[in-house]
């Protein structure tokens, strides 16, 4: 099994034609079929077959694409931290999936300190939620994900580790029927709207109204864009759920309830790839990651 025979079975999963397959890796069509067969016969198990369409792998094809896609990851990043130890200018590129709390918050400060660190290198910002976002980081789209940690991350081929914990309160807008709200019981009839995974915030809310011994709450609404929850709380008298320093961006249009129980914190952290190591380059910013949240928690323990 060779890495140009990996790239052949790539190629055509992708592009779905043997024609195709081969202008994209700047083959002949017989030299990849040669390729492709050469392949099979090591395996001794059919890979691809022709449709009236084009190409579709077999199953064998199908197990084989997501191992092929791996190799090549791995032999990609191999030949960039090389390359980034050989130069030794701060090189690369390092791909970032962020939830939008984190983007709000941390994300700035460690962007402005990586810019100032590694002058050279580039930084691509993509939205990132567990556990949505796993897919990418598995297939190595992107580097690592920074965001909420649902309390159970699925998959031994990914790790996290814990940056900071961030406090969530319940929210309306200015002016709300509830807003003089002091318990989960005064909201039993509420409509709330929820975004994100059914994990996210929405059972943050349930595991509140659990502590009370109360049905979950409805939530007649769900989004999956964050800014669209803030403008809905905002607009409506539906209730939600944020970060608190995220309310702090909206201190006319939206207020925290003071309810006396108090809504569970939300664990944010790191996940990568378990099987794979980051980049010098990537590493550099997962520390700067490290730095700005310990930065953060220790004046968070002065203003208390």
């Amino acid at each position: 099994m060779k890495i140009q025979q990996l790239r052949a079975l790539v190629a055509v999963a992708e592009s779905g034609s043997l024609r195709g397959a081969a202008r994209a890796l700047g083959l002949s069509q017989p030299a990849l079929s040669k390729s492709l067969a050469a392949l099979e016969a090591d395996l001794e198990v059919p890979l691809a077959q022709r449709t009236g369409r084009g190409v579709t792998l077999t199953a064998y094809g199908q197990a084989l694409l997501a191992r092929a896609r791996r190799a090549e990851l791995e032999l990609r990043r191999a030949r960039e931290e090389i390359a980034q130890m050989r130069r030794s200018t701060g090189e690369g590129m390092v791909t970032v999936g962020v939830s939008p709390a984190v983007a709000v918050r941390l994300v700035p400060p460690a962007v402005a300190a990586f810019r100032s660190s590694y002058p050279q290198a580039d930084l691509r910002i993509v939205d990132g939620l567990v556990p949505a976002a796993l897919a990418p980081l598995r297939d190595g789209t992107i580097d690592m994900l920074v965001g909420p940690i649902p309390d159970r991350v699925a998959g031994r081929d990914v790790r996290h580790e814990v940056l900071q914990r961030n406090e969530v309160v319940v929210v309306a807008r200015s002016g709300h029927p509830l807003a003089g709200a002091r318990s989960v019981a005064d909201l039993i009839d509420a409509d709330w709207v929820n975004w994100g995974p059914p994990e996210g915030p929405g059972a943050l809310i349930g595991k509140l109204f659990a502590t009370r011994r109360l049905a979950p709450p409805r939530f007649p609404v769900v989004t999956d864009s964050f800014l669209s929850l803030q403008a809905l709380v905002a607009s409506t008298d539906l209730l939600g759920a944020l970060p608190r320093e995220v309310l702090a961006a909206h201190p006319r249009s939206l207020i925290a309830l003071d309810l006396k129980e108090r809504v569970p914190d939300v664990t944010i952290g790191i996940v990568t790839r378990a099987d794979s190591e980051l980049t010098p380059v990537a590493q550099g910013f997962a520390q700067i990651l490290r730095t700005v949240a310990a930065a953060r928690a220790r004046s968070s323990r002065r203003r208390e």
